[in-house]
């Protein structure tokens, strides 16, 4: 979607602002690019729209050299949020969302609808079109920001540090926001940022510079477990080492603790109904006080329904339980010995708490274990999950 290639900026014919920088994002990627004040990361991410132009190498998007596009029609098919938010005082909400279709001659209907449209996907309400900026809110403003970037359906946006002059709680919720948005819209992102705990947050790959060079890039959970150096390691911060060293982390961190129950004398018929009703292929077995007791799958199903006893009688039980407070790495090990799929998550008093699923169990084999590239997740069997 977007390459690098051995791109260099300098200043005054002798500052190197980046410094041979080659890196390739995919198409739905979500880049944060991060390091200290000076590094480079801004000027990186404003060389693709060519508000700074490169001094060496090249830079392609869907693998054609931006200087051999038209600067303006290169910027329209760019999104791009900056912290100041930029809105038009004088327009209306539509109006400001609508401001690139607007350029792109889109009719009025469509505009109007776009912007609709858009609001839905940040939970606004459509009075807000015909609001102006200054009856908004610090968040919903940046909440336009993001929309008119994505008004004309952009595959590419840029980013520069959106949230820094927001509050910690707003700033938390738009990340959060923004980041199921990416997920569902599937656009590449490029973000800059000085704050590590957004762009472990955020990000699929976090690339850290420094001096205009690129010192790591990976994913989150790489860069945290394997610093390339102590530049990495002190610009992480050693409360997040901590953090996210596996180590130190409990089964409660990654169980699901809303499973889909059934009670154990309970008919095969009723739990069915629970079953299909929750759209999942297994259900977890308890008693009325919460106790647990095993589970019942698709193929128990399969092979009583007709019977329609009582769940109590037909159940399986789990080969393993973990109780709260177990470290993930006392977990990891059951799972390579047994190759379990599903393992609940109890109390001292042996009631149910939380499962831990099939994605969960991936995640935790291939990121805390072997530390590999984020592991994507497929259709894996889950347990309670809708």
């Amino acid at each position: 979607m977007l390459e690098f290639n051995q791109v260099t900026k300098v200043y005054d014919g002798t500052e190197k602002a980046v410094n041979n920088l080659t890196l390739d994002i995919e198409k739905g990627e979500f880049i944060v690019f991060i390091g200290p004040s000076g590094c480079g990361k801004t000027t990186t991410m404003k060389m693709v729209n060519r508000l700074i132009e490169t001094t060496e190498g090249s830079i392609s998007i869907e693998g054609e050299n931006i200087k051999n596009k038209d600067l303006v029609e290169l910027r329209r098919t760019i999104g791009y949020v900056i912290q100041q938010i930029g809105l038009f005082p004088h327009m209306t909400i539509q109006e400001n969302i609508s401001l690139v279709p607007k350029l792109l001659k889109w009719p009025q209907d469509k505009r109007r609808d776009r912007a609709k449209e858009l609001l839905k996907l940040v939970e606004m309400e459509e009075s807000y079109l015909d609001k102006f900026p200054e009856e908004l809110s610090g968040g919903q403003q940046q909440r336009i920001g993001v929309l008119r970037a994505l008004a004309a359906d952009p595959p590419l946006i840029l980013m520069d540090e959106p949230f820094g002059a927001l509050d910690p709680i707003t700033r938390e919720t738009l990340q959060m926001e923004f980041k199921q948005l990416q997920k569902s819209l599937h656009k590449t992102i490029v973000f800059v940022t000085h704050d590590m705990d957004e762009a472990l947050k955020l990000a699929d790959r976090v690339v850290i510079m420094k001096e205009g060079c690129v010192v790591q890039e990976g994913t989150p959970s790489h860069i945290v477990r394997n610093p390339a150096n102590d530049f990495v390691r002190e610009f992480i911060g050693k409360d997040r080492l901590v953090q996210n060293d596996p180590s130190n982390q409990t089964v409660e961190e990654i169980m699901n603790p809303n499973p889909v129950t059934v009670q154990e004398d309970m008919n095969l018929r009723e739990a069915i109904k629970i079953v299909k009703a929750n759209r999942v292929d297994t259900a977890v077995v308890v008693n009325e006080e919460k106790e647990l007791k095993g589970f019942i799958d698709v193929d128990t199903i399969n092979r009583y329904h007709r019977d329609n006893l009582e769940v109590g009688k037909v159940l399986k039980e789990f080969p393993i339980e973990v109780k709260k407070g177990t470290p993930l790495a006392a977990v990891i090990r059951k799972i390579l010995v047994s190759e379990v799929k599903y393992m609940p998550v109890i109390d001292e008093n042996k009631s149910l708490i939380g499962i831990i699923t099939g994605a969960s169990l991936a995640d935790v084999v291939y990121e805390s274990i072997w530390g590999e590239e984020e592991h994507q997740n497929g259709e894996n069997e889950t347990i309670g999950v809708k």
